[in-house]
């Protein structure tokens, strides 16, 4: 698979060359093996990369192993990608067991960096921007991730068609807008109705789930544990 590998990173870079961009994260399966192998592939679309000023070139699947998902001496796990791991592993496991975990179970899951490695090299994430947050306030604003995505546009198809998910989680209301607008959105011809924030619902044989960004799950009501089971329970109906 070393041969798709490289054929995908080739393509991805014409794309982003096209833009004259200097600077960009590769984004999409984490291990294009354990992804094709799986029956359940489950596509996380977020706003932006997390990242660094003028990082130039990086693979995400690099940094998620090697930085923002390792434990190292006073720094934390990058709360965005823990929390989307954790609920990749809490559906995994609900899946491979047939039956919805229980909050108790959900939370002593084993999140050490090796375990939610493991469980995230089955998913794909790809952002809609593709670089870091530039605003000097260090804020993410809606109206620039609109911008990056008629920019990316012809990438993001791509990236679409390319991983052909049947689950697919959108990580804040920008991004589900950016799937579902009746316009110009990526899913348009195929979704046919709204979803709330935190609803699930399949179109076409597709699983969509409309989400807060992944760094606000635990908060308020919408705990990981359930947003496993809106989504182990949509699955086992649709696919």
């Amino acid at each position: 698979m070393e041969d798709k590998k490289l054929e995908l990173l080739k393509e991805y870079k014409f794309f982003m060359n096209e833009r004259n961009r200097g600077n960009y994260s590769i984004d999409g399966a984490i291990n294009i093996d354990k992804w094709d192998a799986t029956k359940y592939k489950i596509l996380f679309v977020l706003k932006e990369t997390a990242g660094y000023q003028n990082c130039n070139i990086f693979e995400l699947q690099d940094e998620l192993k090697n930085v923002w998902l390792a434990f190292k001496k006073g720094k934390r796990q990058n709360p965005t990608y823990k929390n989307v791991a954790w609920l990749a592993k809490s559906l995994q496991i609900a899946l491979e067991n047939d039956r919805i975990l229980t909050q108790v179970e959900v939370e002593s899951l084993d999140i050490t960096s090796k375990s939610l490695i493991e469980a995230i090299d089955y998913c794909a994430i790809i952002n809609i921007k593709k670089y870091s947050n530039s605003n000097p306030d260090g804020r993410s604003y809606d109206k620039d991730i609109r911008l990056e995505f008629c920019a990316n546009r012809k990438l993001l198809e791509w990236q679409i068609k390319t991983l052909s998910p049947n689950v697919i989680v959108a990580g804040s209301n920008v991004v589900w807008e950016c799937l579902s607008n009746k316009r110009d959105g990526l899913y348009k011809d195929i979704i046919t109705s709204n979803l709330k924030v935190h609803e699930c619902r399949s179109f076409n044989g597709i699983v969509f789930y409309h989400a807060y960004h992944p760094s606000a799950y635990g908060k308020y009501k919408w705990k990981i544990q359930k947003i496993h089971k809106q989504l182990f329970e949509e699955i086992k109906q649709t696919l």
